[in-house]
């Protein structure tokens, strides 16, 4: 879609959704170029989507987060929410001043929590750049983006949510560039994701029957770091021993059933996610990967 095209419907949408300051733009991936004919109550009946590009849309809400929080748990086998991580700070700040908006605020999580604020210029871009990566070094990590112009304030959420004010008119043109841009760096990886979660792609065995996700691993990184470090905000299973060295899997918070399962060799890491599990969630796990050592996906 035209950037054009994208800015003019999603005007015209906003107005019909809006009952308050706010609106909620949420970046979903889907099986097919559609969106789920659930919503059909009267409780959704004012959502729109966009679709932005092949088998990605932008829904379009004023959801509050216990109703977001509802509306994922509804459709979580409809269609796929995304997530992205650290390594995408660079990227998000360059795409934005691009557009003219400079970094003004974060917050970060982890092993504590960091939230400042600073004047929309460079100059407050670059001081709340190194409190961010002063953080990551400390295991503190970046989970929402506060961007403005001036005169427009966009934040962006590491679950791909931009929540946009609306006391006037709004901007829509730096939230089709962060998609877009966000869209071209993980697409490739949603890719092979969806192949995985896919119940069609299912092997005799129940486990996919296309290989996982590999990163070289780097020297001196122990099982024990690698699980904690994967497991992060998540329900660890046991490692294990396997075959080629050692296993184990991770459940999302009760041990009903793991999204995926990490194998452990001398030289890997390998991630392999499990039928109709949180595509959400294994990009985090891998964004938890990156933390402890510089893995690099390959064609394993």
């Amino acid at each position: 879609m035209e950037k054009s095209e994208f800015t003019d419907l999603l005007l015209q949408m906003i107005d019909s959704v809006r009952p308050g300051k706010k609106i909620r733009l949420t970046l979903l991936r889907t099986p097919e170029n559609y969106f789920s004919g659930k919503i059909a109550g009267d409780q959704y009946v004012k959502i729109r989507s966009i679709p932005i590009a092949d088998k990605y849309r932008v829904m379009i809400s004023n959801f509050n987060a216990l109703e977001y929080k509802r509306f994922r748990e509804l459709f979580k086998d409809e269609m796929q929410f995304l997530s992205f991580g650290k390594d995408q700070l660079e990227e998000i700040v360059s795409t934005a001043n691009q557009s003219g908006y400079y970094l003004c605020g974060f917050k970060s999580t982890g092993g504590g929590t960091i939230s400042l604020r600073a004047v929309p210029d460079k100059t407050g871009q670059n001081y709340l750049l190194n409190e961010i990566r002063n953080g990551i070094i400390n295991g503190i990590y970046p989970s929402m983006y506060r961007l403005s112009d001036g005169s427009h304030l966009i934040e962006i959420r590491d679950d791909f949510n931009i929540i946009m004010s609306t006391e006037k008119k709004p901007d829509p043109g730096p939230v089709f560039d962060l998609f877009v841009s966000l869209i071209g760096t993980f697409r490739a990886l949603h890719d092979r994701l969806m192949n995985q979660v896919n119940p069609e792609s299912v092997g005799t065995l129940g486990l996919p029957s296309l290989p996982g996700i590999s990163f070289r691993r780097n020297q001196g990184i122990s099982d024990n770091l690698i699980h904690q470090a994967a497991c992060r905000s998540f329900t660890p299973g046991l490692m294990e021993d396997s075959p080629a060295g050692k296993a184990f899997y991770i459940f999302e918070e009760t041990y009903t059933s793991p999204f995926c399962r990490i194998t452990l060799t001398r030289d890997f890491i390998t991630l392999i996610s499990m039928p109709k599990g949180s595509m959400s969630s294994v990009l985090r796990v891998i964004s938890n990967l990156s933390g402890i050592t510089m893995v690099t996906t390959n064609g394993n």
